[in-house]
């Protein structure tokens, strides 16, 4: 964690415009070392989202353990999702689990305008995609304060 910090204080980068994410499944396999993570994460205002969320047996037991900012909704339940009734109320329950505990949503590989407005009728805070833009070859950033 002091690594971290110290790399943010050298990039001149506030926490909070860093979100870390590790799949739930990581989390759940070692889940003191991801508490202790976390919980430094908090103390330098770093965000913390569980990645692949929803794709384990107790995924919504989870964030009685570990305090993430994201759900990041896994990527199995976009398969076909406009004919996917099953998929979509999967999403509707972790969406209002998330808004009930006062997480925020992500839902990752959005293909379709049809799925991202299902999306958003679910709940779903954030979306991310080829839809919304292709992945750039070179990544670029301009770091702010």
């Amino acid at each position: 964690m002091p690594w971290i910090a110290q790399q943010l204080k050298a990039a001149r980068v506030r926490g909070d415009a860093i979100v870390f994410e590790v799949p739930e499944s990581k989390v759940v396999t070692n889940l003191k070392p991801a508490r202790a993570f976390v919980h430094g994460l908090k103390q330098i205002h770093c965000g913390f989202a569980l990645e692949q969320f929803g794709s384990g047996l107790n995924s919504s037991q989870l964030l009685k353990h570990v305090d993430a900012n994201y759900l990041k909704i896994d990527r199995s339940f976009m398969v076909e999702l406009p004919k996917n009734k099953e998929n979509q109320d999967k999403i509707r329950e972790i969406c209002d689990m998330a808004q009930r505990s006062e997480k925020l949503t992500v839902a990752e590989f959005v293909e379709d305008a049809t799925s991202m407005s299902i999306l958003f009728s679910c709940g779903v805070n954030f979306v991310q995609g080829n839809f919304l833009q292709e992945p750039e070859k070179v990544m670029s950033y301009e770091f702010g304060t």
